[in-house]
């Protein structure tokens, strides 16, 4: 009797303790997994039809948000990524502690899919100098140099 118990018992707790993983949907039209339905934060900057949320609750609660943030991020990435652009957190939900009889880590996101930034030109500054600059490394690098040689040369060129 006490081992048909024991089985129930541990049935429920590992029924309770399945991990829940929602597909990624568009935010607009999806509900929030949490009890309350917080309005979506507006971003501006990114379309309606861009923004998609995504949900996750851990199966234990040893498991820590920073690891769930981890996983969601990374398949709102890859999402995105697949679109040609990049993600963009819009909000958070999370549960809270203590992380105890069915109270397990869940975390809800509302991302953006937005246009990768471009690849930043390096800083602006005078071609001609920074050359000179690169040419002379170059000449320290194979020893036709020395490094004394090299900080005078230097300092003449970035006083000028």
């Amino acid at each position: 009797m006490l081992d048909k118990a024991i089985i129930i018992i541990f049935g429920f707790i590992l029924l309770g303790g399945c991990s829940t993983t929602t597909p990624i949907q568009k935010a607009n039209v999806s509900k929030s997994a949490f009890f309350f339905d917080n309005p979506i934060t507006v971003n501006e900057n990114i379309p309606e039809d861009e923004q998609y949320r995504i949900y996750h609750r851990a199966a234990t609660g040893f498991v820590s948000i920073n690891s769930l943030r981890y996983d969601i991020e990374q398949r709102a990435t890859d999402f995105c990524e697949k679109k040609g652009k990049a993600m963009e957190v819009v909000s958070e939900q999370q549960s809270h502690q203590p992380y105890i009889l069915g109270n397990f880590p869940r975390l809800e996101i509302v991302f953006g899919c937005v246009d990768k930034p471009n690849a930043t030109a390096p800083p602006t500054f005078d071609d001609a100098k920074y050359t000179k600059l690169t040419n002379l490394k170059k000449l320290l690098d194979t020893g036709v140099i020395t490094k004394e040689e090299f900080e005078k040369e230097k300092n003449k060129l970035l006083n000028q």
